[in-house]
């Protein structure tokens, strides 16, 4: 009987499973019944092109005025995940294979901020023009997409450094 409640105990102690879900944002499963192409299908590599990823960040940063939606319905507006589409679109038509790149929510001051993952390293930011490595501590990742249009906390890892081992990433 006291094995069985040092069990329970231990069971207790443990957190949440790594394959739990996060809710999806509903703008985003909107999106994908508008606009299925743009779902994220499974990991993808892709000989990394920084030029292009600065060019691109860049460009969009500069293109688009930031406008808070009354409505969030992502891909029709000016507020960060609409940056982040943007960047997610531009890629895609320059040939990044979408395994290649996320949409995640991260903590920027305590709330919830889209931006677009690559590689699951690089992080193309509406705030920022530099590109900026997700494990490099500015950002907490909150969650991203996964198969299926769902989403999972910290991309279903433990830790970010768990992930970086099992992406190979240096």
């Amino acid at each position: 009987m006291r094995s069985l409640a040092a069990v329970l105990c231990l069971l207790l102690a443990t957190p949440a499973a790594a394959d739990s879900f996060y809710p999806s944002p509903p703008a985003y499963t909107e999106l994908l019944a508008r606009q299925p192409d743009l779902a994220f299908n499974d990991w993808a590599t892709w000989p990394l092109d920084m030029g292009l990823l600065r060019r691109v960040n860049r460009a969009v940063n500069a293109a688009m005025t930031y406008r808070p939606e009354r409505e969030d319905v992502w891909g029709e507006g000016a507020d960060c995940e609409d940056y982040a589409l943007r960047k997610l679109i531009l890629l895609l038509q320059a040939g990044v294979p979408r395994g290649a790149l996320r949409l995640a929510i991260v903590r920027v001051k305590g709330r919830g901020h889209a931006v677009l993952v690559v590689r699951d390293l690089w992080v193309m930011d509406s705030l920022r023009d530099d590109l900026i490595r997700l494990d490099g501590g500015a950002l907490r990742l909150e969650a991203w997409e996964v198969e299926g249009g769902r989403w999972s906390p910290a991309g279903g890892f433990a830790t970010l450094a768990e992930h970086m081992r099992w992406a190979g990433v240096r």
